[in-house]
């Protein structure tokens, strides 16, 4: 595995020269007196980054955090890989709870039983012992295949302590996909839940390179026995750990550059791409998260886990929290659930994309709006004026103790903060959201490719429209992008989104051109984003450079925007843009939102079914309506409304190919399932 790090143009493994490293950052900017932090703060308030050197011709300046101007690369001088970071968390939190689940009495589920840092860690060992006496050799990929649960995070760091890279398989990933991950990373050991073993034996078919499952849970020896017969071992993971506990193994401690994970981004197109992320990548954007605000996160966080460890955003986040000792629970793995898990463990604070919290406003809504017409009029009164105390700088203390501290209970009554990530937030949703759940709403923007998190906005951040500023770990210069019209010399600046920091990835595995294509030699990485600085040097996301076409008038349409504007229709659960440079229009595809559309339905004398209200043209018309009101008040150009739509009962999704796990439409499949559709309508229309 490392040989092909070694094959890489060693100027993509490292930063470029011009950017100043810190191994330990000086007592000034680590601890600041009463005075000299307010000043800090003062000055945050009104600029939030601050250039480094000059632009070259076609990009501005790079930007870095006033708070934090030369890059770190760690917060603890102790602490420079996963190994580390799991040793001593050990050692000063090892009595602490650190992962936890729902204790299961028959049926029935039940409170949250945590294990403690140090039986994680133990366990860590044990299994990593196990894995080596299994005849796993140092380097080798281990694939980890199952929804978020302790065993997930105890094999991963298993791997950390024998210098092996984790490989996570999305847990809703189809056969295809799998297949094609564990043959192009040559995986020959995969350490799968119950659920997911039957798909892992189909992939062993096509796969003779995997030789070992490892499984979470107890399996009928009928189904061991369809494993065994195509040469592959099935063994049990307490088993690989009872005889790691009794034929323990001296660790093979990995260095910052050695390879933590390879993490397949499931693209819209073509194959998966493997992200290689370093010991180094990981550490960093945890030192870069912790040192972005002095009270976001600390020792008595709890933290829900539902988004999957198979993205970064969610591994980065588990250990943050791990390096001060916080608690970890872990979802049942139903999403019908999540609120009563919530309910149940009691979280400080909550991670989650745009949808998530679309659904929990739409959701709302719906309970006020089936509500007597005084309770609908009491809640649009209260909303309208914290909504106005909050604009003026004051707060709504009376109206939180009357009305929303109802709404803030339903998500365990201690949330401090909402974190959003993965996608734009709508600015009304989050203001929605800081109103009704009496919390700040931050909002975060990264990739795969710098380990989840570039930018965050601040806890005492009172506007939405942008994403933050960098942290400590990360330099953004933004690029022209003339054929769009978006130039550094713009005012404000604008231009494709370039990062570049300890948290940068070292490129794509096994796929030269492409990294090549994404990565600059000096270390500079494209993420095909577009982006604006604001007078204060926080940073919008406004576009998007892929996914952008023209119309046959010229015009040029950014869908995924779009798509994140015609989605505040009450009426919609999903929507698809399609547009082409040979038609002057734009189509979209929406699969109707059961919760609005089911009581309509049955109001309105029509089968209060999804497939019925598909192919009624009152409904359809109701639909159109709605989204032609919506990009009205988004203030859409002419040519990016909507003219003609069609309804799907059938929901996009990883199961019929339509979605990626991390639900991004798949383009190509989609505009291939409907083509015929797509025909129709623009004949329709006369084209």
């Amino acid at each position: 595995m490392l040989d092909y790090i070694q094959h890489l143009d060693r100027t993509q493994l490292v930063i470029g020269s011009s950017i100043t490293a810190v191994a330990v950052l000086g007592a000034t900017q680590l601890i600041l007196g009463g005075s000299g932090k307010q000043k800090l703060l003062e000055q945050r308030k009104q600029l939030q980054s601050v250039e480094v050197g000059r632009g070259k011709n076609g990009e501005g300046a790079a930007r870095r955090s006033v708070q934090h101007p030369e890059l770190v690369e760690f917060f603890d001088p102790k602490i420079k890989t996963i190994h580390d970071l799991w040793n001593i968390a050990a050692s000063e939190f090892g009595t602490r709870p650190c992962l936890g689940t729902r204790k299961k009495v028959g049926e029935k589920v039940g409170d949250y039983e945590f294990q403690t840092y140090a039986e994680v860690v133990k366990r860590r060992d044990h299994f990593a012992s196990g894995l080596l006496n299994l005849g796993h050799k140092t380097d080798e990929p281990v694939g980890l295949y199952a929804i978020n649960r302790p065993e997930w995070v105890i094999a991963d760091a298993a791997c950390s302590a024998i210098r092996s890279p984790s490989i996570a398989l999305y847990d809703t990933l189809g056969r295809a996909a799998v297949e094609y991950i564990v043959k192009h990373a040559e995986i020959k050991t995969v350490v799968c839940a119950a659920k997911q073993f039957q798909n892992m034996v189909g992939v062993a078919q096509n796969c003779p390179g995997l030789k070992t499952l490892i499984v979470m849970d107890p399996l009928p020896a009928d189904q061991v026995e369809q494993a065994t017969k195509l040469g592959v071992k099935v063994l049990q993971m307490k088993d690989v750990e009872a005889d790691g506990a009794q034929n323990p193994k001296p660790h093979i401690v990995p260095n910052p550059m050695d390879i933590y994970t390879i993490m397949y981004t499931s693209g819209t197109t073509g194959d998966p791409k493997g992200v290689i992320l370093t010991h180094q990548n990981i550490i960093a954007e945890i030192a870069g998260i912790r040192l972005h605000e002095d009270n976001l996160f600390s020792a008595d966080d709890v933290h829900i886990s539902y988004l999957p460890l198979a993205h970064s955003f969610e591994r980065s986040c588990l250990f943050v929290l791990a390096s001060y000792g916080a608690r970890i629970g872990f979802y049942q793995g139903n999403i019908v659930e999540l609120f009563n898990d919530i309910a149940t463990l009691r979280p400080t604070f909550l991670i989650g994309a745009p949808r998530v919290w679309s659904r929990l406003y739409d959701k709302m809504m719906l309970t006020i709006n089936a509500g007597s017409a005084l309770r609908k009029k009491l809640f649009e009164w209260g909303f309208a004026s914290k909504k106005k105390a909050l604009e003026n700088g004051g707060k709504a203390h009376l109206w939180d103790k009357i009305l929303f501290s109802k709404t803030k209970a339903r998500l365990g009554g201690r949330v401090r903060f909402i974190l959003s990530g993965s996608a734009p937030l709508d600015p009304k949703l989050g203001e929605f959201l800081k109103i009704c759940f009496c919390c700040p709403v931050l909002e975060g923007y990264g990739l795969t490719e710098n380990a989840a998190g570039a930018v965050v906005t601040h806890l005492d951040e009172t506007q939405l429209a942008h994403v933050g500023a960098p942290l400590a770990c990360t330099e953004i210069k933004l690029v022209d992008v003339p054929e769009m019209g978006y130039s550094s010399k713009n005012s404000p600046p604008t231009g494709e989104v370039m990062l570049r920091g300890y948290n940068v990835f070292k490129g794509y595995f096994k796929a030269p051109d492409l990294t090549k294509e994404a990565l600059e030699a000096d270390g500079w990485f494209h993420s095909g984003d577009i982006g604006r600085w604001n007078p204060n040097g926080t940073l919008s996301i406004i576009d998007r450079k892929k996914n952008i076409f023209k119309l046959a008038q010229g015009e040029y349409v950014a869908v995924e925007y779009l798509e994140g504007v015609y989605i505040r229709s009450k009426y919609a659960l999903q929507v698809w843009v399609y547009g082409n440079s040979f038609k002057p229009t734009l189509l979209a595809f929406v699969v109707p939102d059961p919760d609005t559309s089911i009581p309509w339905a049955k109001e309105n004398g029509v089968e209060p079914t999804i497939p019925a209200l598909s192919t009624n043209d009152k409904f359809k018309k109701l639909v159109f309506d709605d989204l032609t009101k919506v990009a009205q008040e988004a203030k859409l150009h002419g040519f990016e409304f909507i003219k003609s739509i069609k309804l799907i009962a059938e929901p996009f999704s990883v199961d019929n190919d339509l979605m990626t796990p991390t639900f991004k439409l798949r383009r190509p499949n989609l505009q291939k399932r409907f083509q015929k559709e797509i025909d129709e309508m623009y004949a329709q229309q006369g084209f």
